[in-house]
């Protein structure tokens, strides 16, 4: 049980690394700045919107067209995975 609890643990950061890696290929700061804030360290919408001085509307249409690029940019990494 050790061993597979520890396998996951490493599974998971593996993944969180090669998540980290991929939002840094966006060329659009406001767009890296929002997918690490809300993927990686798990920031609810309103923290983002405070953090990042924006309204809550504004940081969802940021998000949506940083999802749009990460897509473009790494749809070969989603195939089966992002619909």
């Amino acid at each position: 049980l050790r061993e597979k609890i520890n396998q996951e643990i490493d599974d998971y950061a593996d993944t969180k690394e090669l998540i980290r890696s991929q939002i840094a290929d966006l060329p659009d700061e406001k767009q890296r700045i929002l997918l690490q804030h809300r993927y990686l360290t798990g920031m609810t919408w309103d923290e983002i919107a405070e953090e990042m001085g924006y309204e809550k509307r504004n940081i969802q249409y940021i998000h949506r067209r940083a999802l749009d690029a990460f897509k473009t940019l790494h749809s070969f990494a989603l195939d089966g995975v992002v619909k």
